[in-house]
């Protein structure tokens, strides 16, 4: 008789632990959720409101040895402490924002301001000092160098063009992905 009445007892006692860990867990992630949801709000305020305040980029969008000084991301202070976010968390919130088509007041020189991911795409540029055109064999004949130059035929254009369509966005991300991880070892 002694052995049934503490079967309810154990049984009570497992169902408490077990209650306990599953509120654990769902405690953990919703302070993990929460974490990330405040690390990625102030970079979306800052990004919001560089592409608020606009600028040039003096047709240094592209990574060249010759280095610009003159653009928005060498000569404005806050472009600087953008860069300067965390490089995963940079990385990981630069790559969802090739898939945006709002235009920036963001101008690159010598045709039309940038698009949102065109911008995210010149960003990742700048910080890891590799060209779009350069990250894959497929897009070498991107490379400016390699074309005659246009107002209709230019690396902004051929830029935009992959960022619309869907498999080639995708392709281009996972490009930066592959790049980064190497970059790592």
């Amino acid at each position: 008789m002694h052995t049934k009445s503490r079967k309810p007892w154990n049984l009570m006692v497992k169902s408490a632990i077990i209650f306990v860990y599953y509120c654990g867990m769902y405690a953990l992630l919703v302070i993990l959720f929460l974490n990330t949801q405040s690390a990625t709000q102030p970079l979306q305020k800052q990004w919001d409101r560089l592409l608020q305040r606009g600028g040039c980029l003096v047709g240094s969008q592209l990574h060249s040895e010759r280095k610009q000084h003159n653009s928005v991301f060498e000569m404005r202070k806050e472009w600087q402490v953008f860069f300067k976010t965390e490089r995963g968390a940079l990385n990981e919130f630069l790559l969802n924002k090739l898939g945006s088509s709002d235009t920036t007041r963001i101008h690159t020189c010598p045709f039309e301001n940038a698009i949102e991911g065109e911008l995210a795409v010149y960003c990742l540029q700048y910080i890891h000092q590799t060209n779009w055109y350069d990250l894959h064999k497929s897009y070498s004949q991107y490379n400016p160098s390699n074309q005659d130059i246009s107002a209709s035929n230019n690396s902004q254009l051929w830029l935009r063009k992959t960022l619309e369509t869907p498999k080639q966005r995708k392709f281009l991300k996972k490009n930066w992905q592959i790049l980064m991880h190497n970059k790592r070892k």
